[in-house]
């Protein structure tokens, strides 16, 4: 029996270093509260250390800010996703339809119906098969899937 190596463990776990950290907090206003560590040589993004989550730096330059706002909290809950499974065209998705909602509705905060009908795709077919194309429309946004 062949063993298959994990291609991803010749990789770098990362190309940041500690001023980049620095840098990262500066430009995209993390509060001090909230701790930012390097990976480990052994460690990987889609295994994160205990009490630990990865983003991605692209996730912040696509819109993504910490802590979290509450609606994007709720969205990530609605779709039991975490921050790591959202690709960076989802979190400017969800950043930007949270924006032009804020803007154009006097302030108040958009409804989650209101966001799940906005990005969820709707197919004309019925059934079962159609209601999952449904339920995966969200995932094609965020996820950076293909609707089956």
């Amino acid at each position: 029996m062949e063993v298959v190596r994990w291609a991803a463990l010749d990789l770098p776990s990362s190309i940041l270093v500690e001023e980049d950290l620095t840098k990262m907090r500066e430009q995209y206003r993390i509060p001090s509260d909230i701790e930012l560590i390097l990976p480990g040589p052994n460690e990987r993004a889609c295994f994160p250390r205990e009490g630990c989550t990865a983003l991605h730096l692209n996730a912040f330059v696509s819109g993504m800010r910490l802590p979290l706002h509450p609606m994007l909290r709720r969205i990530l809950r609605a779709y039991a996703l975490a921050p790591t499974q959202v690709s960076p065209n989802g979190w400017s998705q969800m950043v930007g339809s949270m924006y032009l909602w804020f803007r154009h509705s006097f302030g108040m905060e958009m409804p989650l119906l209101c966001f799940k009908r906005f990005v969820t795709s709707r197919g004309s077919c019925r059934g079962r098969r159609a209601k999952r194309r449904r339920r995966l429309g969200i995932i094609s946004v965020l996820g950076g899937l293909t609707n089956p």
